[in-house]
């Protein structure tokens, strides 16, 4: 619930995108941005296949040699894909927002619905089965990796190539591309001792929506040998392993971020119903409906810590089954104020107004800081792998002292707000 601006959430969400510290971690290759849906997109429709372009964003990309695919999967995905785009047009002119983005995303599906499986059958020459034309292929890809752009998952197949990519700020990925296509077709053609069109022309390119968009796609990438039934296939992988990552470090030790986050939810209405349910005098369909809210907005801050864990990268989607999720066979903790771990209720103005949380969810706080509606959860994240939940014992005065001086609070405040937990009279 951080509250970003288009001009930061680029920043925001690749500072996110990356793994603790511990002694098992590796800095991360690769942190993507994602589609920012505030700020400019710009279309280009001169081809046979659509392309958006945002500034600083991630694309995913694929492109083929020039007789990967036989002309009559090309004529039918050209037909359904100009009926889409006439449908868009169509669209465009109306209010349906929602109809808008889902002809985009059918538009932008419909290479890999029509075109995958095409490519995987193997047709034409399938030059990169090849590894002196794939490790050619394979050296293009990474010789402007860290300079012209950032690379992440990437494969190079028999006859087509699969890459994660984000373009530095004074590069385009049309450029990048051609780059890339221009240098190997002319190693290879050389090596192969022939002449004439290497690659399609044309490449197709989708924007990364939101992390589980790059998952997905990220997946797809690195499974894609395996699921084309190449075996032990070399020309797969993340990023750039001959490219050191740079990590900033001192005389004596190696700096390693470590992330923590905040989060706010809340489920409306059920205190509404509750109390009409009260002056109908079914003071048991109002327990439950206070139940089942409750219910729901554990489930919602569960929900959330599980994307949060996602875009971090410690986990992927599906990666757990629904009974560790339930025993908490992940890593990290979400303490909240007023439990065993954190049991200072006056934490939450602070995290309210460091998250912009009343604005952004409708959770408000009273004077005691109870939330309301009834059914909202806040609280922390911490990532760390050694982080756990405690308790702690009871509270003695000079801790109690102590506290209240480090938080700038009378002594009589503190001892207000710790009540349950001092250990003196």
């Amino acid at each position: 619930n951080q509250k970003k601006t288009p001009e930061n959430q680029n920043v925001a969400l690749a500072d996110w995108v990356a793994p603790c510290g511990g002694d098992h971690w590796s800095p991360p290759k690769f942190s993507p941005s994602f589609l920012i849906p505030e700020k400019e997109i710009q279309r280009n429709d001169s081809g046979s296949l659509p392309h958006w372009f945002q500034a600083g964003a991630t694309y995913a990309v694929t492109f083929r040699l020039a007789d990967s695919l036989p002309k009559s999967v090309i004529s039918t995905y050209e037909k359904e894909k100009e009926a889409l785009f006439k449908k868009l047009e169509s669209a465009e002119n109306g209010d349906d927002v929602e109809l808008r983005e889902m002809l985009k995303r059918q538009i932008s599906e419909l290479y890999h619905e029509q075109m995958e499986s095409a490519l995987h059958a193997g047709h034409g020459e399938c030059w990169m089965k090849n590894p002196h034309i794939a490790s050619i292929v394979r050296d293009s890809l990474l010789h402007f990796d860290g300079q012209h752009y950032d690379l992440g998952a990437w494969c190079v197949m028999s006859n087509h190539v699969h890459l994660i990519i984000r373009p530095k700020k004074e590069h385009t990925l049309s450029k990048i591309l051609q780059g890339i296509k221009s240098a190997s077709a002319k190693q290879a053609n050389l090596l192969l001792g022939r002449e004439g069109a290497f690659w399609q022309k044309e490449s197709y390119d989708h924007l990364i929506r939101d992390a589980d968009d790059y998952w997905n796609q990220r997946s797809y990438i690195l499974g894609n040998p395996k699921k084309a039934s190449l075996v032990n296939w070399e020309f797969v992988e993340e990023g750039n392993s001959r490219r050191p990552v740079i990590a900033a470090t001192n005389s004596t030790t190696t700096a390693a971020k470590d992330y923590i986050g905040g989060f706010v939810v809340g489920i409306h209405g059920a205190h509404e119903f509750a109390e009409e349910l009260d002056q109908q005098i079914d003071p048991y369909g109002s327990i439950m409906v206070k139940a089942i809210a409750d219910r729901f907005a554990e489930a919602f801050a569960e929900f959330l810590h599980h994307k949060a864990r996602v875009e971090w990268g410690y986990e992927m989607e599906d990666e757990l089954t629904h009974d560790q999720l339930i025993h908490e066979n992940y890593q990290g903790i979400r303490p909240a104020p007023g439990y065993p771990a954190q049991p200072d209720h006056t934490e939450k103005p602070i995290l309210f107004e460091l998250l912009g949380a009343s604005d952004a969810t409708g959770v408000t706080l009273t004077e005691s800081c109870a939330m309301h509606p009834g059914a909202a959860v806040c609280g922390l994240y911490f990532s760390h792998p050694d982080s756990h939940y405690f308790a702690i014992s009871e509270l003695q005065k000079d801790q109690v002292t102590d506290y209240a001086k480090r938080k700038g609070i009378t002594m009589e405040d503190a001892e207000k707000w710790l009540g349950p937990w001092l250990g003196y009279a």
